[in-house]
């Protein structure tokens, strides 16, 4: 257990970690002026309006997921729920500034939440409580070698970015910046972890059992993808574990089968949530495509060992020593260790995506055998590990960086913005936008409409469609062809801006098209067959 000293340090950390991340908003929102307003995000800002949208969606009372980048129709799914959650938590006027504020509530408390989840995991391990505080420090701010691409070494990672810069999973100071669904995921991932290793067996205790299952089931509400990888660790541990009994010269059957339990009551109760999410992604054409179109490969393996570069000889002498001294938790985090590089290379579009928290694993054993050390060889092995953060401050200046010039895409003109806010109108609710992607990819955030395209893996045969949308701004369509393809898709308005007009000159030919908004730079149309 951690003390309140303890305790106090964790939400002073936390503050801290809130407050960095912040900055860049903050200075977002400071240099904005009446002709271009922040749009409150600052990175990954196609998946970012989707999270905006998808709260849209939320407040204009949706309660199941359907993806506002498609005009195919949807009967909706059980997805995305905390999302749409805190859109119902907004009301006009003013909504899509509470859509924002609300999105970074959501983030500063998952920021809270994981650090104390990881602090508390750690202080299973080690009994120092600076190096549980460093071991914390290194989880969140923590990185590999990416820096060195500042001294040109940038070809060790061929045409690739390092890990840190593009995998939330592998690391997670992206999470912190934007991804607050995958806060909330990683700490009840560790939290569940440590019930697994910790808790007692409930055998018929509801309240024993409510303890162990609870924190796999709010996974699933989160991040249901991490319950994938959470069964792997588990399975491999139980398997592990066995193997080292067996080869053992002292067995422990009973405690082997207390584990061998948890983990059956754990998967009872987490088989329903995958299998859901496996058959609605095989059986729903919007979610079926989306998985098609849902690339996410793992690097090349020599990226992983670069990640890890400095945190691995630290890990693994840890991974001895706790060995010699607590087999069950050696096997547990040999089996995460283990199952990482299969998870990493799985043979599925999102493989990158599965070896969630391996870094958590990494850091613990790490500082487990940092504890052991004597002198000043501890200070000096933090110090290389600590390497890693010039990374993380690198990702930062960048998000300061990124906010300095006003302009698109995290800004968006006084213009632009009263458009978004005309379609903001009820009787507007739900209906088919034509656009460009970029302006598709803000709308849903901003209005409850459906576009065609705006979001790579959302919008259903994006390839195909994309020229189609550009052949028809570019007029190079005729006036039937053009009637056509907008029937096809059932669109009700034209939305004609500044993205539009880079695609082509198009101007409404005859009676179908109705002008019902302009203000100089954006025209929006209504089309009637």
């Amino acid at each position: 257990m951690i003390d309140r000293k303890e305790l106090k340090w964790v939400l002073f950390f936390s503050l801290t970690a809130i407050i960095l991340t912040t900055l860049p908003y903050a200075l977002g929102y400071l240099r904005q002026n009446p002709d271009w307003q922040f749009t409150g995000l600052i990175f990954n800002l196609d998946d970012g309006n989707s999270y905006l949208a998808k709260m849209s969606r939320g407040a204009s009372g949706d309660w199941l997921f359907r993806t506002p980048y498609t005009t195919i129709p949807q009967s909706g799914v059980i997805s995305f729920f905390p999302y749409l959650l805190l859109g119902k938590l907004t009301s006009p006027p003013g909504q899509h500034d509470q859509i924002i504020f609300l999105f970074h509530l959501y983030r500063w408390v998952g920021i809270g939440f994981v650090i104390y989840s990881i602090y508390q995991f750690i202080s299973h391990f080690v009994s120092q409580i600076y190096l549980r505080r460093w071991g914390t420090v290194l989880a969140v701010f923590g990185g590999g070698a990416g820096w060195l691409i500042l001294f040109g070494f940038g070809f060790l990672w061929g045409r690739e970015l390092p890990l840190e810069f593009i995998s939330p999973e592998t690391f997670g100071f992206l999470s912190f910046l934007g991804l607050p669904h995958l806060l909330f995921s990683r700490a009840f991932l560790i939290i569940g972890y440590s019930t697994l290793l910790f808790s007692k067996p409930p055998g018929r205790d509801l309240k024993l059992l409510s303890i162990l299952i609870l924190p796999w089931l709010l996974i699933g509400f989160f991040q249901p993808m991490s319950l994938i990888t959470a069964w792997a660790v588990i399975a491999s541990f139980i398997t592990i574990l066995y193997l080292v009994d067996k080869f053992s010269s002292s067995k422990n059957n009973s405690e082997i089968h207390n584990y061998f339990l948890k983990t059956l009551w754990i998967a009872v109760f987490t088989l329903p949530i995958v299998l859901y999410n496996i058959f609605a992604f095989r059986l729903d054409p919007v979610l079926k495509s989306w998985l098609a179109q849902n690339i996410l490969k793992s690097p090349p393996m020599v990226n992983y060992v670069l990640a890890f570069l400095f945190i691995l000889p630290f890990a693994f002498i840890g991974l001895y020593r706790i060995y010699r001294t607590n087999r069950i938790t050696a096997s547990f985090f040999g089996a995460w260790i283990f199952i990482f590089p299969l998870l990493a290379y799985f043979p599925i579009s999102i493989q990158r995506r599965l070896p969630e928290g391996i870094w958590i694993a990494l850091v613990t054993l790490a500082i487990i055998s940092i504890s052991n050390m004597t002198g000043k060889s501890g200070k000096i092995s933090l110090g290389v590990i600590a390497l890693g953060c010039i990374t993380t401050i690198m990702i930062l200046l960048g998000a300061i960086q990124s906010v300095a010039q006003l302009a698109a895409p995290r800004y968006i003109s006084l213009s632009e913005k009263e458009a978004f806010q005309f379609l903001q109108s009820p009787k507007f609710k739900n209906q088919k936008i034509l656009a460009s992607f970029p302006t598709s990819n803000k709308l849903p955030a901003w209005a409850p409409v459906f576009v065609l395209t705006g979001h790579g893996p959302e919008s259903v045969n994006q390839t195909d469609i994309l020229p189609r949308i550009t052949h028809f701004f570019q007029s190079s369509l005729s006036v039937k062809q053009k009637i056509d393809f907008l029937d096809e898709f059932g669109i009700n308005l034209i939305y004609f801006g500044p993205d539009e007009k880079n695609l082509g000159s198009w101007r409404p030919e005859n009676q179908y098209f109705d002008e019902v908004f302009t203000n100089g730079e954006v025209s929006i149309y209504s089309f009637q067959k």
